[in-house]
């Protein structure tokens, strides 16, 4: 009888692990899924994070380049316009000791000595800087060399004097030509900032500096 019961507590106890186990496993493998969830979905979320901010990202980014191409647009069809206006300009000089190239202005010397007397402006990212050189014509007593040049929506006359290899800046800026007595004779182009009338320098001493002769409507 006692051995009965012995076998029958060995059974009741094994039956009872049998069970412990069991639902340890149960138990296990519902942690393992919850967690597994969990894990899943944090990725989800960080996925789904991390895709909006590269949406935001790529939308910037996409706006960024549509204003630039914008202002390209804009600038590009100035720019080309400036560029054909100087290569169909009628470049000009009067005398075998100056030439123009690429737009610099190169000049000889009576020692037959060349030099660059004036330097073209050619910026890709800045157009509003470029200078072209489309007329360099030397003065009557060969002092000084009328430098007129074309920029962004402008025209510039300079004056190189010839023995102090310095330029400089008339007053006034137009269609420039020397008169006989060797001052130098501005006419505006009445528009782009630049004044109407005929402008003629004070004396030959110094060409650059100019006064009004004339409104221009004679």
């Amino acid at each position: 009888m006692k051995k009965q019961n012995t076998k029958s507590n060995l059974k009741n106890v094994w039956l009872a692990v049998a069970l412990i186990f069991i639902i340890n496993l149960i138990v296990s493998g519902s942690l393992w899924a919850w967690q597994n969830s969990r894990l899943k979905s944090s990725e989800r979320k960080l996925d789904d994070g991390n895709y909006k901010l590269a949406q935001r990202v790529a939308g910037t980014q996409k706006s960024f380049d549509e204003r630039l191409q914008k202002i390209e647009d804009q600038l590009n069809p100035k720019a080309q316009s400036i560029e054909d206006e100087i290569k169909t300009e009628e470049i000009e000089t009067n005398s075998k000791n100056i030439r123009l190239e690429n737009g610099d202005v190169y000049y000889t010397n009576k020692q037959g000595i060349e030099s660059k007397i004036a330097k073209a402006v050619n910026d890709s990212e800045d157009p509003t800087k470029n200078t072209t050189y489309i007329q360099a014509k030397i003065s009557p007593n060969e002092n000084f060399i009328i430098l007129l040049s074309r920029g962004w929506e402008w025209t510039m006359t300079g004056v190189y004097d010839i023995a102090s290899k310095k330029s400089y800046y008339a007053n006034f800026s137009g269609f420039s030509e020397w008169l006989p007595d060797n001052r130098l004779k501005v006419t505006g182009e009445c528009g782009m900032g630049s004044p109407c009338g005929i402008y003629e320098s004070i004396d030959a001493k110094a060409p650059w500096v100019l006064k009004k002769v004339s409104d221009g409507s004679e």
